[in-house]
């Protein structure tokens, strides 16, 4: 891989990443995931990532609301989550 490269999972692929192996430097990571709308989704999944925010301080300041909370407009179904997936997946 070069400085710059991307690279795409579908999300079914079993992946890691491994310690970053260069010197004073900081090596960032973004998490992107795309789903259908008509897809179901659970609660979670419309929350910041890990909570450690909440939309309101991250919306604080913004000049375009029309842009905030932009899924609240959207036609999903939300699912309960569960585990059954992860213990097929064993098997």
């Amino acid at each position: 891989m070069l400085l710059g490269d991307a690279l795409l999972f579908h999300s079914l692929i079993v992946h890691r990443g491994v310690g970053n192996r260069t010197r004073n430097r900081l090596r960032l990571s973004v998490d992107y995931r795309y789903q259908a709308v008509s897809e179901p989704i659970t609660e979670a999944s419309l929350r910041p990532h890990f909570n450690r925010i909440s939309w309101e301080e991250i919306y604080r300041g913004w000049e375009r609301p029309e842009l905030q909370y932009y899924w609240r407009r959207l036609p999903l179904r939300i699912a309960s989550f569960t585990r059954a997936y992860h213990r097929s997946a064993g098997r």
